[in-house]
This record gives C-alpha cells, sequence and structure tokens, in this order.
C-alpha cells in the first residue's frame, strides 16, 4: 500500500551523510525532544513505491494490530545507509529525501489506516512511536529557529585567532568516498591524479587510451583549478551496482589584507547579487568556524572539457577567515541538477564540518606542528 503520489525519487548509494545526523543522534539517545526537533526542522528519507504506470507513492508495510485489523506502518530513515539497511535486496530502493515537517499532512490523512511510525526500524537505533505522538512532535514550535539549526554545530571550533597563531588552510572533513587531489605541489597532485585514475579503473579489462584520456583530462583539470588559487580538489566515488553520484569539489584560499569597508564577504555578495538568475539562491549564515556567504545557481560544462551544454549544478561557499583578512571558496558541482536538495544537503553537511587549520605560535610549535580549529 502507499500513499502520497508523486513524489520524486533518487537512488543514490546508502550513506550516513545524506539525511538527518541529528535525527540519528537522537534516536541513538532516544531523546523526545531532539528527535521531534529534527523532525520538525531537518530532513528524513521516506521509501516509495514504484507502481505499474510508473507513479511512485509514499511506501508502507502491512502489520495486524490487536484487534486483527489489518494495518499500515510508516517507516522513516535517518540515513539512506539506514534505508538501505531496511529494504536490503528488494529491488525496490527508490527514495524521497523530504522535510520531516511536511510527513504531518499526510499522517493526518491516513491516521485511521496507520498503526504506527518506526524510525530506523533496521537499526543501528530503531525506536517506534504512536501516531500522535509524532503528530504532536510535528505541530509547529514557537522556540525552533531554522536559521540557528542550519548554521549551529554541536562541538565546532571556535572563531577567531590567538596571538602569534596563523591560518594554514580550510580542512573539509571528506569521508573515505572522496578521493583527493593535493594541488599545493606538482609531485603530489602528480601521484593523487594517478590513484584516482586506478581507482576509477581498477576491475576494467587493461584500457591504455581510457588511462591516458583521464590521466590528462584530470591533469588539466587540476593545473587550471591550481593555477586559480586552488589548495585541494576531490572527487565523490562512491558507487553501488546500481547508481552513483557525480560529484566534485575544488576549495581555493584568497589572503586578501585587510576588507577597505565592512568585510570581505559583504564585497562577494556585492559583487555576486547583480547577476544572479531568478533560480539562484544567495543567502548568507554562520556557523562554528565563521560567517559565509553560499550562492548556488547552474552553469554549462566547460568546452575545453568536452562538456558544453551539460547542465552542472555549483554551489560555492565563501568563508570569511579567522583573521578577517581573507576567504576561502569551497565549489562544488554536479550534473545531478535534478536531485538539487539532496546534494545541497550533502554540500551542506559538508561545509558544516569544515574546520580550519591553525599553525600555532612559533613558540609552541618548534617543530612546525599545526593544530585543527
Amino acid at each position: 500500500m502507499s500513499f502520497s503520489p508523486d513524489d520524486p525519487s533518487l537512488a543514490v548509494a546508502p550513506s550516513t551523510d545524506v539525511g538527518s545526523a541529528r535525527l540519528a543522534a537522537a534516536l541513538a539517545a532516544v531523546d523526545v525532544a531532539a528527535i521531534g526537533r529534527a523532525l520538525r526542522q531537518d530532513y528524513v528519507i521516506v521509501p516509495l513505491l514504484r507502481g505499474s504506470d510508473g507513479r511512485t507513492q509514499t511506501r508502507v508495510v502491512s502489520a495486524d494490530d490487536a484487534e486483527g485489523e489489518r494495518r499500515w506502518v510508516l517507516c522513516v530513515f535517518s540515513s539512506t545507509q539506514a534505508f538501505a539497511d531496511f529494504v536490503q535486496d528488494d529491488p525496490q530502493r527508490e527514495f524521497a529525501i523530504r522535510t520531516g515537517a511536511s510527513l504531518a499532512g499526510t499522517i493526518e490523512s491516513y491516521r485511521h489506516l496507520l498503526l504506527r511510525i518506526d524510525f530506523d526500524p533496521a537499526g543501528p537505533h530503531p525506536v517506534t512511536a504512536e501516531i500522535d505522538d509524532v503528530l504532536a512532535a510535528l505541530a509547529p514550535d514557537p522556540s525552533d529557529d531554522p536559521v540557528r539549526w542550519i548554521t549551529e554545530s554541536d562541538d565546532g571550533p571556535a572563531h577567531g585567532l590567538r596571538p602569534g597563531e596563523r591560518i594554514a588552510g580550510l580542512e573539509l572533513a571528506l569521508p573515505d568516498d572522496w578521493a583527493r587531489i593535493d594541488l599545493t605541489d606538482s609531485a603530489r597532485t602528480t601521484d593523487d591524479v594517478a590513484a584516482l585514475v586506478g581507482r576509477q579503473l581498477q576491475g576494467l579489462a587493461t584500457a591504455p587510451v581510457l588511462r591516458g584520456q583521464l590521466t590528462a583530462w584530470l591533469t588539466s583539470t587540476a593545473r587550471a583549478a591550481a593555477a586559480g588559487g586552488g589548495r585541494e580538489m576531490a572527487f565523490l566515488v562512491r558507487r553501488t551496482e546500481s547508481a552513483a553520484a557525480a560529484l566534485s569539489v575544488t576549495t581555493y584560499a584568497q589572503q586578501l589584507g585587510e576588507a577597505p569597508a565592512g568585510t570581505h564577504l559583504d564585497a562577494v555578495v556585492e559583487r555576486l547579487r547583480p547577476a544572479l538568475a531568478e533560480a539562484d539562491d544567495l543567502s548568507r549564515a554562520r556557523t562554528a568556524t565563521g560567517p559565509f556567504v553560499r550562492h548556488v545557481h547552474t552553469s554549462s560544462g566547460a568546452a575545453e572539457l568536452e562538456a558544453e551544454g551539460t547542465a552542472l549544478l555549483v554551489a560555492d561557499y565563501w568563508l570569511e577567515n579567522p583573521d578577517a583578512r581573507g576567504i576561502s571558496l569551497v565549489s562544488f558541482s554536479t550534473p545531478h541538477v535534478d536531485a538539487r536538495e539532496a546534494m545541497l544537503l550533502l554540500t551542506d553537511n559538508v561545509v558544516l564540518g569544515a574546520a580550519w587549520q591553525i599553525h600555532p605560535p612559533e613558540e609552541d610549535a618548534p617543530g612546525g606542528d599545526r593544530s585543527d580549529r
């Protein structure tokens, strides 16, 4: 049985960073208040069922209640990994990423058919809830602050520098399914490109032409990024037998000195605002790493890479350095334009988990060590 026709569906590789990490933490702690906050303000994974007519609907599973009537259970997941653990080898693997609050209407409409709501029923921390309790948790709460919810970090770094400290760069906390290319040293760039090519072609028959083309493209792309001040590139190489995500990110560092007026981020906003298209998004927020500007827009692939005409979703994050004398740009691009919300959820999480690399004062680090902040 299914509800809510025509939910937009996705098929991506399972991951704990697509969904709501805060919902997962609240489920682990069995913190009812925190579960409610996460449902009201964050995204959840909802399984879909595709019918013979090609339309998708919210998927539910059957369950008999104590009175012997056939009822239904709605399963909600904190991540695509939790969803994958539940469906296992089931060929019906489509899902939608929805705001938890958007489930209230569906639950209310079908409450006479629903027995309960199961959160992450296959683990790692399954929680079962009554229909009335979930609806109460989804009710608007005046204390909810959407901006703070997006930008706050539970244990992020403090903003600002102590005397003698210097900025070394911005470190992205990327999982192992990202392949990194160091742009600050040509020898490392060459080694990283070779490792990435080998990883991508692993298991394929010897293909010297393809290997050469891929190496040339990555080398050219890396050199162009390095020439523009790029410090690192990374490519998401997550894949399954049936799904893969194409996403890349490049980090840039610009030392600008004191801002002539306002802040360097003010100047970024003033430069970008006049050229905004109708579908573009330009927003400002603050995290534990400091203030940032996010610019989401679409672009076209580069002609020199034979990608001209290919639509790309680009998410640029401009972060102000703790010393206020420079900015760092974290630029993501993906051809998955139709999966905008899912991609932005992933990129937002990467940026919110970033940390400044700080060189400590010389007297505190005789060996040249550096600390993370």
